[in-house]
């Protein structure tokens, strides 16, 4: 439990982004209960005016929304701020909006995003502001960032998206270490060990994808830009909707960023999504091929990463699993490289 002095020094110097966006069927009475159960203590660990909700281009959203924040300030004495986005940029734009907003107009020092459905527990908060301040000064460096880890994602997402995920965080990992290394640097993995979980990233890759992140004054404008300058250079390719937690991340790696992973509150399921399941391939595919091409990455070690991250998943043992995993992977390959016989199918050794 916080003291009455943390709190007040907690509250001075947190920020947080919250993006709304909710399916154009859902009720809103169900709108305005997500919205607050998201700000449901919110008040204790940063300051309503530190609070950004940034409804992205979702107008049956906006009437939902300052209900929830009018009952935030009426129990706090103090108004969060709603910024209502006409436009639906996807959950990236909102979250440069309400990043730009909090630098702009505070000087809060750790500046995080939640999801607007009371995913990501407020009380999870203090473990990735703790671990932003450890790294701040055992590396005497505020070039860091924090991620929520899951200790499972097939228990929210289920076991396809779970896996489809997993393969995009092991060639991630890969790559970056690739693109650094290449330049006689190497990404800090020492904070990534902190979520007990032996069976998820035993390698100590971070959940990329996890949506509870935590920047600081100086990594969250290299967010905004990496976002807006990939949208910029290709509008068509919808990097605001998918890049948020993924893109981002990779920018920051190159950036010389150090990445954190703080355990976070898993639910089974989650409260709702957005996500397309009837396209997997073609959701992550997209990311990979941006991945490789962001970081030139040569054909051969592509095609490596991509065999080792589906030799490791154990949903390649079934019919359904091997099918979407090789298409993800004839997917990638075709859309980087060209030539879709460059690269061999590979031939797995059986489980032992």
């Amino acid at each position: 439990m916080l003291s009455a002095a943390s709190a007040r020094e907690w509250r001075s110097r947190v920020g947080m982004v919250v993006p709304v966006w909710f399916s154009p069927t859902m009720a809103p009475e169900t709108m305005r209960d997500f919205v607050t159960a998201t700000l449901q203590d919110v008040e204790v660990l940063a300051a309503p005016r530190h609070v950004v909700l940034v409804v992205d281009g979702c107008p049956r959203a906006e009437a939902p929304t300052q209900t929830a924040a009018a009952a935030l300030a009426a129990r706090s004495g103090e108004e969060p701020v709603v910024l209502q986005r006409d436009e639906n940029e996807g959950k990236g734009g909102a979250v440069c909006h309400g990043l730009e907003r909090l630098l702009a107009h505070s000087d809060v020092t750790r500046l995080c995003v939640r999801d607007c459905d009371n995913d990501h527990s407020i009380w999870d908060l203090p473990r990735l502001v703790e671990l932003a301040d450890h790294i701040s000064a055992a590396e005497g460096t505020e070039r860091l960032f924090v991620v929520g880890g899951r200790s499972s994602v097939h228990h929210p997402l289920g076991n396809a998206r779970g896996e489809h995920e997993t393969v995009l965080n092991r060639v991630t990992r890969d790559a970056v270490a690739f693109a650094l290394a290449r330049e006689g640097r190497a990404p800090e993995t020492k904070y990534l060990g902190l979520v007990p979980a032996p069976t998820l990233y035993p390698e100590g890759v971070p959940d990329l994808q996890s949506g509870y992140k935590l920047y600081t004054r100086e990594t969250a404008p290299l967010v905004i830009e990496s976002l807006r300058r990939a949208h910029r250079e290709d509008p068509d390719a919808g990097c605001l909707r998918w890049g948020a937690e993924f893109m981002a991340a990779v920018e920051l790696y190159l950036a010389g960023a150090i990445a954190g992973q703080a355990p976070r509150t898993t639910y089974d399921q989650q409260p709702q999504t957005i996500f397309d399941e009837s396209d997997m391939v073609g959701t992550f595919g997209v990311q990979i091929a941006w991945l490789l091409r962001r970081l030139a990455v040569p054909l051969q070690p592509a095609t490596a990463w991509l065999d080792g991250a589906v030799a490791a998943s154990w949903w390649r043992t079934s019919p359904r699993g091997a099918d979407e995993l090789l298409r993800l992977r004839r997917t990638v390959l075709q859309a980087v490289y060209g030539d879709p016989q460059a690269a061999p199918e590979p031939s797995f050794p059986p489980r032992l």
